[in-house]
């Protein structure tokens, strides 16, 4: 988009506002805009929410699962009202249940026997971005050190209630990643790399859930101590990843890395020597670490 520079008065120049992007803010003449200097960019900023514009989905030949998918990427797209259609009204609870899980300032706000009508009753919240994702750094972190103390105790039916953890994970990084499709980064030339980072956390919780539901389904697995301490390590890596994020420096950065390298090595070895049906949690810890390594690419980026 281009836009020609005009020369009001001796010193003041100016270029007009696209007009899709003012009325989908509702901008009007004496408002205020924030305005960002970004090296040769200009960042023009309304604190106004976006004009919604609501969509329908149809279900019909969708299972309830596909539903589900459908509803969690329109929600992370940034969509504020969502009208589902249903053949039959069977799944309409279940759905229901699912919003209440997993989409932080979603309602229900119209119910039919065959539609639901779902909306983004919150705008407020969405300035919540930093502290609700420190709170998925630290439900992930909890999330590891409860299912090793069970682990520990070798009481693997104990895990399920674990696993709620990573109900609360998916919840918090599917905020996250909706408000920065909306909104974008507060440094908006950092936004791929934040999301690419938090797309990794949630990946992270997902590893453990699967190690976990593992666990329960095969509840006679005999971990040995060079399992059960491999699993405490890879725990104490991701707690010198959330250390690294929120206190940056190159040092702790280059030791993360060399760790990293010295694990994924670790892992890899153990898998290839290890006896009983133990491989499967090793390749779960092995993937855990990986995601580690990779995340520090887009940590870099927030940092250049």
């Amino acid at each position: 988009m281009k836009r020609k520079v005009v020369k009001q008065g001796p010193t003041t120049l100016m270029v007009s506002l696209p007009a899709k992007w003012t009325k989908k803010y509702s901008i009007s003449k004496g408002d205020l805009l924030d305005v960002e200097e970004i090296e040769r960019s200009l960042k023009i900023t309304s604190d106004k929410p976006a004009e919604s514009v609501p969509v329908e989905l149809d279900t019909k030949d969708l299972s309830l699962l596909h539903i589900k998918k459908y509803l969690h990427e329109m929600y992370q797209f940034g969509y504020d009202e969502i009208r589902l259609l249903f053949e039959d009204g069977k799944a309409i609870p279940e759905i229901q249940a699912y919003i209440s899980s997993v989409m932080i300032g979603y309602e229900v706000v119209d119910q039919q026997a065959h539609s639901l009508t779902v909306k983004s009753i919150s705008q407020s919240i969405e300035g919540e971005f930093d502290p609700i994702l420190r709170r998925a750094f630290l439900v992930t972190k909890q999330l590891g050190a409860n299912s090793l103390a069970v682990i520990k105790e070798k009481d693997y039916k104990k895990l399920k209630d674990i696993m709620v953890l990573e109900d609360t994970n998916d919840k918090l990084t599917n905020f996250c990643l909706r408000v920065l499709n909306k909104k974008g980064y507060k440094s908006y030339n950092k936004t791929s790399f934040i999301y690419c980072l938090i797309w990794q956390l949630e990946k992270i919780a997902d590893e453990y859930k699967y190690l976990c539901q593992h666990l329960i389904n095969d509840g006679d697995i005999k971990m040995s101590k060079e399992v059960v301490d491999q699993y405490e390590k890879v725990n104490n890596l991701f707690n010198q990843f959330y250390e690294l994020f929120y206190s940056y420096s190159k040092k702790e950065l280059a030791k993360f890395a060399t760790e990293c390298s010295k694990m994924l090595s670790e892992t890899m070895n153990i898998q290839s020597g290890i006896k009983g049906r133990q491989d499967v949690v090793i390749g779960h810890l092995y993937v855990m670490v990986s995601y580690m390594y990779t995340m520090m690419g887009p940590l870099i980026g927030l940092q250049v």
